[in-house]
């Protein structure tokens, strides 16, 4: 373990003047002295404190701190760290120099566990950190997200099992909370030492959300899993022939996101920042062999286009709303598609049961079960895309990598496997409907569908007034509304009421359809020629 070097403290003031608590307004004073910071090993997730600093801004700024130190709490060393939140949230809540002062000195007395160049990987090193296009976020806009604060940068944590020729293979997790938040505390800490235990190495991102786009999470996922293979390689881990994508609820969406439905394959950051320069860590493909979507299920929207995709383990409680119905859904997709696929319902289980060791809304028999059946299942689908990963003289390399191309079959020459994505990519794509601006009458909807109505529901993600779409049959379905500040579309296909998506905007929706549906079925509108 290594002790940090310990800073000179002490926020000197006057024998004869005590600084009052700060009350709001900015407070500066002359004796206020902030010492030199000494060097970290994440000296990046830090922002120096400047020597002339005023209350409001110190205040300010260590929380920015704080936030970006508990993304590293894997690494730490318990006690100090728990010393270090109460000083910071002491801080926050007195707002005086003597809480200043000891939130300072207990950052300085923080212990590393683990080294931080052992266990971390910076998930955009080498390269620039895209955003989407047009996106721009001031220092402030960062610092409202509830994860992190600037200067933060995504980056995933290792857990490796001792003996990596027993290694069994190598999970890439993401935790739920949407693109809002990070649900580690009972999905992806816990799992780590359940999948070690198992005998699988365990990378866990802790990636961007809120104020980021969805586009951007993408971008990380996508980014983490050329990573972490990459990693495996470089140091010759054991169980490379089995990398599973493993998601919780918004988690679930991103790994659907990330490496199926819209990044996949050899396409990187490109694809949403035109200014993007990939690198040699972009050469190596984005699929994995499993995806493990824990109460995070939405359906397959590139199967037209990517061709090799995975095998997919779902579990699902089932008192989790539509979940069942949206997991039974992904199950019969991936089924007709010929790809493996195996859907556990948990019988009396809600939405965030985690591992099923500390579950998020009561402990439920049965939820400590899925790890074992997801183990079963990657070891019957060892390597069931492990071909794509570096396919070696035929390799597609970055200069390409705009298109998805299918690695080239025995005797077919890259050369016209690359002249065939060419041919595709120059097929004009039909232009994406604008949905943008909602009125009172609701937004625009496609003429295929020719029924329209506007009611208000209640979900999961707050109160919402829905436009919704269909047509005579009631064969198709079109749902519109803004939720976290972006406007939500959803379109499909119906059967005897029981919604299929096809369509997903932001990718995270799709476990409500069926619920916005059965509303928009039951609300008292009627429905009216568009």
């Amino acid at each position: 373990m290594k002790k940090f070097v310990a800073m000179v403290l002490g926020l000197a003031v006057a024998a004869a003047m005590a600084i009052p608590a700060f009350a709001g307004e900015v407070q500066t004073t002359e004796e206020l002295q902030i010492p030199e910071y000494a060097q970290t090993d994440y000296d990046r997730f830090i922002t120096e404190i400047p020597a002339d600093a005023d209350l409001e801004t110190i205040i300010k700024l260590e929380n920015r701190n704080f936030k970006n130190i508990q993304a590293l709490k894997p690494i730490m060393e318990e006690d100090s760290y728990k010393a270090y939140n109460k000083a910071v949230n002491n801080m926050k809540k007195k707002e005086t120099v003597e809480a200043v002062n000891a939130a300072l000195e207990a950052r300085a007395n923080l212990i590393e566990a683990d080294s931080f160049d052992d266990r971390i990987l910076m998930i955009w090193d080498g390269v620039e950190m895209p955003c989407v296009d047009g996106e721009e976020f001031t220092e402030e806009d960062i610092d409202t997200s509830q994860m992190f604060g600037y200067g933060f940068e995504p980056f995933a944590i290792t857990y490796l099992v001792e003996d990596q020729s027993q290694a069994k293979g190598n999970i890439i997790a993401v935790s739920g909370g949407g693109y809002m938040v990070w649900s580690n505390g009972s999905e992806g800490y816990p799992a780590a030492e359940v999948f070690n235990d198992l005998g699988y190495n365990y990378f866990l991102l802790q990636r961007r959300v809120a104020p980021y786009s969805k586009e951007d999470v993408f971008m990380d996922y996508n980014r983490y899993v050329k990573v972490v293979k990459n990693y495996v390689m470089e140091h010759d881990l054991g169980g490379q022939d089995m990398y599973a994508a493993l998601g919780w609820s918004g988690g679930g969406g991103t790994i659907m996101g990330g490496s199926v439905n819209y990044l996949y394959g050899y396409l990187n950051a490109s694809v949403y920042d035109s200014d993007y320069v990939p690198d040699a860590i972009d050469e190596i493909s984005g699929d994995v062999d499993v995806e493990l979507v824990i109460y995070g299920a939405s359906m397959i929207l590139s199967q037209e286009d990517n061709h090799y995709l995975p095998a997919f383990y779902i579990c699902v409680g089932s008192e989790d709303g539509n979940g069942p119905v949206t997991s039974t859904a992904l199950r019969d997709q991936a089924l007709e598609l010929g790809l493996p696929a195996e859907l556990y319902i948990v019988e009396g289980a809600p939405h965030g049961f985690g591992v099923g060791l500390r579950p998020a809304n009561g402990a439920v028999p049965g939820t400590e079960l899925w790890p074992y059946q997801a183990d079963e299942f990657m070891q019957a689908n060892r390597g069931f895309q492990t071909n794509r990963y570096y396919p070696a003289e035929d390799y597609v390399g970055p200069s390409e990598a705009a298109y998805h191309i299918d690695v080239p079959a025995s005797g077919e020459s890259k050369e016209a496997a690359v002249e065939e994505a060419e041919e595709a990519e120059s097929t004009e794509a039909e232009e994406p409907m604008d949905t943008a601006g909602a009125e009172e009458e609701g937004v625009d909807i496609p003429e295929q569908y020719t029924l329209k109505k506007v009611f208000d529901g209640t979900y999961g993600f707050g109160d919402a007034t829905i436009t919704a779409g269909t047509n005579e049959e009631q064969n198709i379905f079109y749902l519109a509304w803004e939720a976290f500040d972006e406007q939500q579309v959803l379109e499909g296909t119906l059967e005897d009421g029981i919604v299929n998506v096809t369509y997903d905007e932001t990718g995270f929706m799709t476990g409500d359809a069926q619920l916005i549906w059965d509303d928009a079925v039951a609300s008292a509108q009627e429905w009216a020629a568009r």
